[in-house]
Protein backbone atom coordinates (compact mmCIF):
# COMPACT_ATOMS: atom_id res chain seq x y z
CA UNK A 1 0.00 0.00 0.00
CA UNK A 2 1.08 3.56 -0.86
CA UNK A 3 -1.53 5.64 -0.11
CA UNK A 4 -1.79 7.40 3.74
CA UNK A 5 -5.58 6.37 3.68
CA UNK A 6 -4.36 2.57 3.45
CA UNK A 7 -2.03 2.72 6.27
CA UNK A 8 1.29 4.66 4.33
CA UNK A 9 3.00 7.13 5.87
CA UNK A 10 1.52 10.57 4.38
CA UNK A 11 3.18 12.99 1.87
CA UNK A 12 3.27 15.86 4.43
CA UNK A 13 1.88 17.10 7.18
CA UNK A 14 -0.78 19.57 8.18
CA UNK A 15 -1.08 23.21 9.50
CA UNK A 16 -2.57 24.23 11.98
CA UNK A 17 -4.98 27.45 10.75
CA UNK A 18 -3.98 30.79 12.09
CA UNK A 19 -6.48 33.09 10.86
CA UNK A 20 -7.10 36.19 10.83
CA UNK A 21 -3.83 37.99 9.65
CA UNK A 22 -3.73 40.79 12.97
CA UNK A 23 -1.00 42.77 14.32
CA UNK A 24 -0.19 45.67 15.79
CA UNK A 25 -1.56 48.16 13.30
CA UNK A 26 -5.38 46.77 14.14
CA UNK A 27 -4.26 47.24 18.28
CA UNK A 28 -3.13 51.03 17.49
CA UNK A 29 -6.37 51.69 15.40
CA UNK A 30 -8.87 50.33 18.36
CA UNK A 31 -6.33 52.50 20.82
CA UNK A 32 -7.69 56.07 19.05
CA UNK A 33 -11.05 55.15 20.13
CA UNK A 34 -10.02 54.76 23.78
CA UNK A 35 -7.80 57.72 23.71
CA UNK A 36 -10.61 59.77 22.06
CA UNK A 37 -13.46 58.17 24.22
CA UNK A 38 -15.46 57.53 21.36
CA UNK A 39 -17.16 54.32 20.89
CA UNK A 40 -20.23 55.79 18.46
CA UNK A 41 -20.38 58.80 16.55
CA UNK A 42 -24.64 57.93 15.96
CA UNK A 43 -25.91 60.59 17.95
CA UNK A 44 -29.04 63.05 17.63
CA UNK A 45 -28.52 65.34 14.91
CA UNK A 46 -25.86 62.99 13.03
CA UNK A 47 -26.56 59.68 12.22
CA UNK A 48 -23.52 58.98 10.56
CA UNK A 49 -21.34 57.66 12.53
CA UNK A 50 -18.04 58.67 14.20
CA UNK A 51 -14.71 59.63 12.19
CA UNK A 52 -14.04 55.88 12.07
CA UNK A 53 -16.95 54.49 10.84
CA UNK A 54 -17.18 57.33 7.80
CA UNK A 55 -13.25 57.21 7.05
CA UNK A 56 -14.18 52.91 6.88
CA UNK A 57 -16.70 54.00 4.30
CA UNK A 58 -14.93 55.87 2.77
CA UNK A 59 -12.22 54.04 2.22
CA UNK A 60 -14.74 51.43 1.13
CA UNK A 61 -16.70 53.21 -1.39
CA UNK A 62 -13.31 54.79 -3.17
CA UNK A 63 -11.77 51.58 -3.84
CA UNK A 64 -15.08 49.38 -4.57
CA UNK A 65 -16.01 52.06 -7.48
CA UNK A 66 -18.85 53.17 -5.74
CA UNK A 67 -20.57 56.23 -5.16
CA UNK A 68 -21.85 55.49 -1.34
CA UNK A 69 -20.99 52.88 1.50
CA UNK A 70 -22.80 52.20 4.71
CA UNK A 71 -21.42 50.25 7.38
CA UNK A 72 -23.54 47.80 9.35
CA UNK A 73 -22.61 46.14 12.66
CA UNK A 74 -22.91 42.38 10.88
CA UNK A 75 -23.38 41.49 7.10
CA UNK A 76 -26.06 39.84 7.73
CA UNK A 77 -28.05 43.25 9.04
CA UNK A 78 -26.44 44.83 5.62
CA UNK A 79 -28.49 42.72 3.58
CA UNK A 80 -32.02 42.92 4.99
CA UNK A 81 -30.85 47.16 5.10
CA UNK A 82 -30.32 46.76 1.63
CA UNK A 83 -33.44 43.97 0.61
CA UNK A 84 -35.76 47.38 2.74
CA UNK A 85 -34.03 49.77 0.77
CA UNK A 86 -34.97 48.09 -2.30
CA UNK A 87 -38.67 48.43 -1.30
CA UNK A 88 -39.63 44.63 -0.82
CA UNK A 89 -43.52 44.21 0.16
CA UNK A 90 -45.32 41.30 1.08
CA UNK A 91 -45.60 39.01 -1.41
CA UNK A 92 -42.26 40.06 -3.84
CA UNK A 93 -40.37 37.70 -4.98
CA UNK A 94 -36.66 37.73 -5.17
CA UNK A 95 -34.57 34.79 -7.27
CA UNK A 96 -31.81 34.10 -5.50
CA UNK A 97 -29.24 30.90 -5.36
CA UNK A 98 -29.91 27.96 -2.79
CA UNK A 99 -25.96 27.58 -2.35
CA UNK A 100 -25.12 30.09 0.19
CA UNK A 101 -25.72 31.02 3.38
CA UNK A 102 -29.18 30.98 5.13
CA UNK A 103 -29.06 34.44 6.24
CA UNK A 104 -29.20 35.17 2.55
CA UNK A 105 -32.61 34.32 1.76
CA UNK A 106 -33.87 34.97 5.31
CA UNK A 107 -33.39 38.54 4.80
CA UNK A 108 -36.30 38.61 1.62
CA UNK A 109 -38.06 36.57 4.52
CA UNK A 110 -37.62 39.75 6.60
CA UNK A 111 -39.58 41.73 4.36
CA UNK A 112 -42.06 40.04 3.84
CA UNK A 113 -41.03 38.79 0.46
CA UNK A 114 -40.30 35.36 -0.99
CA UNK A 115 -37.19 33.86 -2.42
CA UNK A 116 -37.25 31.77 -5.06
CA UNK A 117 -34.67 28.94 -5.67
CA UNK A 118 -32.62 29.02 -8.93
CA UNK A 119 -30.07 26.39 -9.87
CA UNK A 120 -26.43 27.51 -10.77
CA UNK A 121 -23.14 27.03 -13.02
CA UNK A 122 -21.52 24.03 -12.43
CA UNK A 123 -18.21 26.04 -13.57
CA UNK A 124 -18.17 28.36 -11.34
CA UNK A 125 -20.65 27.61 -8.11
CA UNK A 126 -22.89 31.28 -8.99
CA UNK A 127 -26.32 31.31 -9.77
CA UNK A 128 -27.43 30.41 -13.48
CA UNK A 129 -28.55 33.44 -15.59
CA UNK A 130 -30.50 30.70 -17.63
CA UNK A 131 -32.55 29.08 -14.55
CA UNK A 132 -32.93 32.65 -13.46
CA UNK A 133 -34.81 33.67 -16.65
CA UNK A 134 -37.19 30.73 -16.71
CA UNK A 135 -38.18 31.95 -13.08
CA UNK A 136 -38.91 35.08 -13.42
CA UNK A 137 -43.25 36.02 -13.21
CA UNK A 138 -44.75 39.23 -12.30
CA UNK A 139 -43.95 39.03 -9.15
CA UNK A 140 -40.33 39.54 -9.22
CA UNK A 141 -38.70 42.46 -7.74
CA UNK A 142 -35.11 41.63 -7.45
CA UNK A 143 -31.75 38.45 -8.30
CA UNK A 144 -29.89 38.13 -5.43
CA UNK A 145 -26.34 37.61 -6.77
CA UNK A 146 -23.73 35.34 -4.38
CA UNK A 147 -20.09 35.26 -5.96
CA UNK A 148 -19.04 32.24 -4.49
CA UNK A 149 -15.94 30.80 -3.35
CA UNK A 150 -14.41 34.86 -4.50
CA UNK A 151 -15.42 33.71 -8.32
CA UNK A 152 -17.69 36.62 -9.75
CA UNK A 153 -20.99 34.78 -11.37
CA UNK A 154 -21.60 35.83 -14.96
CA UNK A 155 -23.44 39.51 -14.46
CA UNK A 156 -23.51 40.75 -18.07
CA UNK A 157 -27.00 38.38 -18.78
CA UNK A 158 -28.18 38.81 -14.87
CA UNK A 159 -28.10 42.96 -15.54
CA UNK A 160 -29.61 42.19 -19.13
CA UNK A 161 -32.57 40.60 -17.18
CA UNK A 162 -32.55 43.11 -14.75
CA UNK A 163 -33.07 46.08 -17.44
CA UNK A 164 -35.54 43.60 -19.64
CA UNK A 165 -37.92 43.13 -16.53
CA UNK A 166 -37.12 46.01 -14.25
CA UNK A 167 -35.73 44.17 -11.56
CA UNK A 168 -33.33 45.43 -8.72
CA UNK A 169 -29.42 43.16 -8.68
CA UNK A 170 -28.04 42.55 -5.11
CA UNK A 171 -24.65 40.97 -5.07
CA UNK A 172 -23.25 39.27 -2.13
CA UNK A 173 -19.45 39.76 -2.37
CA UNK A 174 -18.78 38.07 1.14
CA UNK A 175 -16.36 35.29 -0.22
CA UNK A 176 -15.42 38.48 -3.10
CA UNK A 177 -14.27 41.61 -1.96
CA UNK A 178 -12.28 43.47 -4.75
CA UNK A 179 -13.18 40.68 -7.52
CA UNK A 180 -13.63 41.60 -11.04
CA UNK A 181 -16.02 40.61 -13.66
CA UNK A 182 -14.68 42.04 -16.51
CA UNK A 183 -12.65 44.61 -15.26
CA UNK A 184 -15.55 45.82 -13.62
CA UNK A 185 -15.56 45.65 -9.37
CA UNK A 186 -18.11 42.85 -7.92
CA UNK A 187 -20.58 44.80 -5.57
CA UNK A 188 -20.40 47.77 -7.60
CA UNK A 189 -22.38 46.34 -10.78
CA UNK A 190 -25.51 45.94 -9.80
CA UNK A 191 -27.74 48.25 -7.67
CA UNK A 192 -26.25 46.71 -4.46
CA UNK A 193 -23.87 44.62 -2.51
CA UNK A 194 -20.96 44.46 -0.39
CA UNK A 195 -18.98 42.84 2.25
CA UNK A 196 -18.70 40.50 5.22
CA UNK A 197 -16.14 41.40 8.20
CA UNK A 198 -16.63 38.06 10.20
CA UNK A 199 -13.55 36.35 11.50
CA UNK A 200 -13.66 33.50 8.57
CA UNK A 201 -13.56 36.32 5.22
CA UNK A 202 -10.66 37.69 4.34
CA UNK A 203 -10.58 40.91 6.29
CA UNK A 204 -12.03 40.98 9.43
CA UNK A 205 -13.45 43.27 12.55
CA UNK A 206 -14.96 40.23 14.70
CA UNK A 207 -18.77 41.01 13.06
CA UNK A 208 -19.37 43.29 10.50
CA UNK A 209 -20.52 43.98 6.99
CA UNK A 210 -20.34 46.89 4.35
CA UNK A 211 -23.20 47.92 1.61
CA UNK A 212 -22.19 49.62 -1.72
CA UNK A 213 -24.41 51.35 -3.82
CA UNK A 214 -23.98 53.93 -6.85
CA UNK A 215 -27.79 54.94 -6.09
CA UNK A 216 -28.59 57.78 -3.69
CA UNK A 217 -32.17 56.73 -2.45
CA UNK A 218 -30.57 52.61 -2.03
CA UNK A 219 -27.88 54.83 -0.23
CA UNK A 220 -30.71 56.82 2.17
CA UNK A 221 -32.50 53.75 2.48
CA UNK A 222 -30.07 51.46 3.94
CA UNK A 223 -28.90 54.34 6.17
CA UNK A 224 -32.47 54.96 7.32
CA UNK A 225 -32.82 51.17 8.19
CA UNK A 226 -29.41 50.82 9.95
CA UNK A 227 -30.60 53.65 12.33
CA UNK A 228 -33.99 52.55 13.29
CA UNK A 229 -36.04 54.09 10.38
CA UNK A 230 -34.42 58.14 11.28
CA UNK A 231 -32.97 60.32 9.26
CA UNK A 232 -29.56 60.65 8.79
CA UNK A 233 -27.68 64.21 7.55
CA UNK A 234 -25.72 62.28 4.36
CA UNK A 235 -29.09 61.32 3.48
CA UNK A 236 -29.90 64.36 3.11
CA UNK A 237 -26.86 65.91 1.63
CA UNK A 238 -26.40 63.01 -1.07
CA UNK A 239 -30.45 63.65 -1.99
CA UNK A 240 -29.30 67.09 -3.69
CA UNK A 241 -32.90 68.05 -2.87
CA UNK A 242 -34.77 68.98 -0.04
CA UNK A 243 -34.47 67.37 3.18
CA UNK A 244 -38.68 66.92 2.99
CA UNK A 245 -38.36 65.04 0.29
CA UNK A 246 -37.19 62.71 2.80
CA UNK A 247 -37.84 63.12 5.83
CA UNK A 248 -40.11 65.27 8.48
CA UNK A 249 -37.21 66.53 10.23
CA UNK A 250 -33.95 66.01 11.76
CA UNK A 251 -35.21 64.29 14.51
CA UNK A 252 -37.99 62.77 12.01
CA UNK A 253 -38.33 59.24 10.74
CA UNK A 254 -37.92 58.44 7.11
CA UNK A 255 -40.79 56.64 7.07
CA UNK A 256 -39.32 53.16 7.00
CA UNK A 257 -39.26 50.51 9.72
CA UNK A 258 -35.41 50.26 11.05
CA UNK A 259 -33.31 49.16 13.48
CA UNK A 260 -30.02 49.49 15.46
CA UNK A 261 -27.89 47.90 12.34
CA UNK A 262 -25.13 50.55 13.44
CA UNK A 263 -21.26 49.65 13.12
CA UNK A 264 -19.09 50.62 16.52
CA UNK A 265 -16.73 52.79 16.17
CA UNK A 266 -13.98 50.16 17.60
CA UNK A 267 -14.79 47.58 14.95
CA UNK A 268 -14.87 50.27 12.09
CA UNK A 269 -11.29 51.20 13.34
CA UNK A 270 -10.33 47.50 12.90
CA UNK A 271 -11.92 47.02 9.58
CA UNK A 272 -10.08 50.09 7.93
CA UNK A 273 -7.00 48.74 9.22
CA UNK A 274 -7.74 45.35 7.82
CA UNK A 275 -9.11 46.67 4.23
CA UNK A 276 -5.69 48.22 3.93
CA UNK A 277 -4.13 44.36 4.09
CA UNK A 278 -6.71 43.21 1.33
CA UNK A 279 -5.20 44.03 -2.01
CA UNK A 280 -1.60 41.97 -0.52
CA UNK A 281 -3.86 39.51 1.07
CA UNK A 282 -5.35 39.19 -2.74
CA UNK A 283 -2.43 38.94 -3.97
CA UNK A 284 -1.07 36.26 -1.77
CA UNK A 285 -4.40 34.09 -2.63
CA UNK A 286 -3.48 34.46 -6.45
CA UNK A 287 -0.19 33.40 -6.16
CA UNK A 288 -1.18 30.29 -4.29
CA UNK A 289 -4.35 29.83 -7.01
CA UNK A 290 -2.09 29.92 -9.61
CA UNK A 291 0.27 27.54 -8.34
CA UNK A 292 -2.74 25.03 -7.82
CA UNK A 293 -4.22 25.98 -11.17
CA UNK A 294 -0.86 25.16 -13.23
CA UNK A 295 -0.69 22.46 -11.33
CA UNK A 296 -3.82 20.32 -11.31
CA UNK A 297 -5.15 21.03 -14.79
CA UNK A 298 -2.85 19.18 -16.86
CA UNK A 299 -3.40 15.90 -14.45
CA UNK A 300 -7.27 16.77 -14.47
CA UNK A 301 -7.32 16.72 -18.12
CA UNK A 302 -5.10 13.46 -17.84
CA UNK A 303 -6.73 11.14 -15.54
CA UNK A 304 -10.58 12.31 -16.37
CA UNK A 305 -11.00 12.18 -11.84
CA UNK A 306 -12.05 15.76 -11.01
CA UNK A 307 -12.26 19.04 -12.76
CA UNK A 308 -10.86 22.94 -11.79
CA UNK A 309 -13.89 25.57 -11.89
CA UNK A 310 -13.05 28.20 -14.02
CA UNK A 311 -15.43 30.10 -15.74
CA UNK A 312 -14.45 30.98 -19.53
CA UNK A 313 -15.52 34.61 -19.16
CA UNK A 314 -13.47 37.34 -18.12
CA UNK A 315 -12.85 37.27 -14.69
CA UNK A 316 -10.47 38.13 -11.72
CA UNK A 317 -11.16 35.64 -8.83
CA UNK A 318 -10.46 36.89 -5.26
CA UNK A 319 -10.16 32.77 -4.13
CA UNK A 320 -12.17 32.47 -0.50
CA UNK A 321 -11.29 29.12 -1.33
CA UNK A 322 -10.25 26.70 -3.69
CA UNK A 323 -13.38 24.90 -5.75
CA UNK A 324 -13.13 21.49 -7.97
CA UNK A 325 -15.54 18.84 -8.65
CA UNK A 326 -14.67 14.96 -8.38
CA UNK A 327 -16.04 13.54 -12.10
CA UNK A 328 -14.71 9.91 -11.11
CA UNK A 329 -17.69 8.39 -10.54
CA UNK A 330 -17.19 6.26 -13.24
CA UNK A 331 -14.59 4.13 -11.23
CA UNK A 332 -17.22 3.37 -8.42
CA UNK A 333 -14.77 5.30 -6.27
CA UNK A 334 -17.13 7.76 -4.57
CA UNK A 335 -16.19 11.95 -3.45
CA UNK A 336 -15.55 10.65 0.19
CA UNK A 337 -12.88 7.95 -0.69
CA UNK A 338 -11.17 10.37 -2.93
CA UNK A 339 -11.12 13.34 -0.74
CA UNK A 340 -10.22 10.86 2.48
CA UNK A 341 -7.21 9.47 0.51
CA UNK A 342 -6.10 13.46 -0.25
CA UNK A 343 -6.54 14.02 3.77
CA UNK A 344 -4.37 11.65 4.58
CA UNK A 345 -1.71 12.74 2.72
CA UNK A 346 -1.64 16.19 4.48
CA UNK A 347 -4.14 18.32 2.26
CA UNK A 348 -7.46 19.68 3.87
CA UNK A 349 -10.19 19.34 1.63
CA UNK A 350 -14.16 19.91 2.30
CA UNK A 351 -17.04 17.84 0.42
CA UNK A 352 -19.55 19.80 -0.73
CA UNK A 353 -20.18 22.85 1.03
CA UNK A 354 -23.55 24.04 2.40
CA UNK A 355 -26.52 21.70 1.84
CA UNK A 356 -29.23 23.61 -0.47
CA UNK A 357 -31.54 25.92 1.64
CA UNK A 358 -34.26 24.80 0.27
CA UNK A 359 -34.16 22.13 2.15
CA UNK A 360 -34.31 23.94 5.63
CA UNK A 361 -37.25 23.59 7.86
CA UNK A 362 -38.47 27.34 7.61
CA UNK A 363 -39.36 26.37 3.86
CA UNK A 364 -40.16 22.54 3.66
CA UNK A 365 -42.61 22.74 6.83
CA UNK A 366 -44.27 25.78 5.30
CA UNK A 367 -45.17 27.48 8.73
CA UNK A 368 -43.22 30.57 7.88
CA UNK A 369 -45.90 33.27 7.64
CA UNK A 370 -44.65 34.81 4.39
CA UNK A 371 -44.64 31.42 2.91
CA UNK A 372 -48.07 30.42 4.05
CA UNK A 373 -49.48 33.31 2.91
CA UNK A 374 -48.14 34.05 -0.22
CA UNK A 375 -46.29 30.91 -1.22
CA UNK A 376 -48.67 28.57 -2.07
CA UNK A 377 -47.00 28.92 -5.90
CA UNK A 378 -43.70 28.02 -4.90
CA UNK A 379 -42.73 23.83 -4.53
CA UNK A 380 -39.95 24.53 -2.09
CA UNK A 381 -39.68 20.34 -2.05
CA UNK A 382 -38.83 20.23 -5.89
CA UNK A 383 -37.42 23.21 -6.92
CA UNK A 384 -35.88 21.94 -10.17
CA UNK A 385 -32.14 22.48 -8.58
CA UNK A 386 -30.30 19.39 -10.25
CA UNK A 387 -26.82 21.32 -10.67
CA UNK A 388 -27.01 22.02 -7.15
CA UNK A 389 -28.13 18.64 -6.18
CA UNK A 390 -24.75 17.26 -7.93
CA UNK A 391 -22.30 19.42 -6.50
CA UNK A 392 -23.58 18.91 -3.39
CA UNK A 393 -24.29 15.72 -2.90
CA UNK A 394 -21.65 14.06 -5.46
CA UNK A 395 -19.26 16.66 -6.82
CA UNK A 396 -18.07 19.49 -5.08
CA UNK A 397 -15.15 19.23 -3.02
CA UNK A 398 -12.65 22.93 -1.88
CA UNK A 399 -10.12 23.90 0.49
CA UNK A 400 -9.75 27.46 2.16
CA UNK A 401 -5.87 27.01 2.71
CA UNK A 402 -4.93 29.29 0.20
CA UNK A 403 -3.83 31.99 2.61
CA UNK A 404 -1.95 32.22 5.87
CA UNK A 405 -0.30 30.67 7.20
CA UNK A 406 0.18 28.16 4.06
CA UNK A 407 3.06 29.26 1.21
CA UNK A 408 3.68 28.59 -1.98
CA UNK A 409 5.65 25.71 -1.32
CA UNK A 410 2.05 24.12 0.03
CA UNK A 411 0.53 24.81 -2.91
CA UNK A 412 3.29 23.01 -4.35
CA UNK A 413 3.04 19.76 -1.88
CA UNK A 414 -1.38 19.71 -2.49
CA UNK A 415 -0.45 19.71 -6.74
CA UNK A 416 1.80 16.50 -5.29
CA UNK A 417 -0.58 14.90 -3.28
CA UNK A 418 -2.86 14.81 -5.72
CA UNK A 419 -0.67 13.03 -8.30
CA UNK A 420 -0.02 10.39 -5.41
CA UNK A 421 -3.27 10.16 -4.96
CA UNK A 422 -4.10 9.23 -8.79
CA UNK A 423 -0.99 7.52 -9.70
CA UNK A 424 -2.22 5.02 -7.04
CA UNK A 425 -5.70 5.20 -7.59
CA UNK A 426 -6.54 1.68 -8.05
CA UNK A 427 -5.70 1.40 -4.00
CA UNK A 428 -9.27 3.08 -3.13
CA UNK A 429 -11.31 0.71 -5.42
CA UNK A 430 -9.99 -2.02 -2.40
Amino acid sequence: MKLAVNGASPLCKNKNHQWPNVDGEESSAVERCFERNHFSGFRAGNYDGGPEVINFETVVKKSTDSTYAVGFDTWSNGIVGAMMAFGLAPGDEVIITPYTMTSCATSILSCGALPVFADVCEDSGCIDPKDVERKITDRTKAIFVVHLFGIPADMDPIMELARKHNLFVFEDCAQSPLSKYKGKTTGAIGHAGGFSFTESKHITCGEGGMAITNDVKINNGMRYVRNHGEVCSTAKKASGTNAFDYCFDVYGSSGMIGYNFRLTEMAAAFGASQWEKLPQILDQKKKMAKVLIEGLQPLAEKTNLFSLMIPEYDHDPSWYNFPLRYTGHHTGVSRERFVSALNAEGANFMCGYVPPLYGQDIYTSNKNWVIEHFGDHIDYENPECPTVERLWSKELFATLDIRSPYTLDDMHNIVKIFEKVCENFEELKK
